[in-house]
């Protein structure tokens, strides 16, 4: 049997093998719908930001947090000792948001670093089982941001 032979039924195979791969799983991806199974993961989520001095920040993005379209979520911002009014602005928003609890961390211990410290105090803090990190300079994408992100934990 001539070379040319086994290059023809090489690529043959080549191509055979491809195929199977875009039928199998690169199709999927095609016909995929966008948040069609979003709101199917209806189990609690905490949502922990971390701030520090970022009241410019949380003015702006906190919002887009507190008004998201998840049927059981708190959010807990831990204050990392601001000194911009941060603590004093969350608690009269604490007053509209009940889903919202405030932690002021007053003194970091001297073993750690201040924004970890923050997180291990604030995941300590939290209800619930699925917890969400951000910061306070991060902007959520839509209203269902906590939806999506709990849709990966779904059994």
């Amino acid at each position: 049997m001539p070379f040319s032979h086994f290059s023809f039924y090489g690529f043959c195979l080549f191509y055979a093998i491809q195929s199977y791969f875009l039928v199998r799983y690169f199709l999927k991806l095609a016909y995929y719908t966008h948040g069609s199974e979003v709101h199917l993961n209806p189990s609690p989520v905490s949502v922990i930001i971390c701030a520090h001095n970022e009241l410019h920040n949380l003015k702006s993005n906190l919002e887009g947090i507190l008004k998201q379209d998840y049927p059981d979520f708190e959010v807990i911002i831990m204050d990392d000792r601001s000194q911009d009014g941060s603590y004093e602005w969350l608690k009269k928003v604490q007053e509209t948001y009940q889903h919202l609890q405030i932690n002021r961390i007053e003194k970091t211990p001297d073993n750690f670093n201040s924004k970890k410290y923050a997180l291990s105090e604030g995941i300590k803090a939290a209800r619930h089982e699925i917890i969400l990190l951000t910061d306070a300079d991060c902007r959520v994408n839509s209203k269902n941001w906590i939806a999506k992100m709990a849709h990966s934990y779904k059994d």
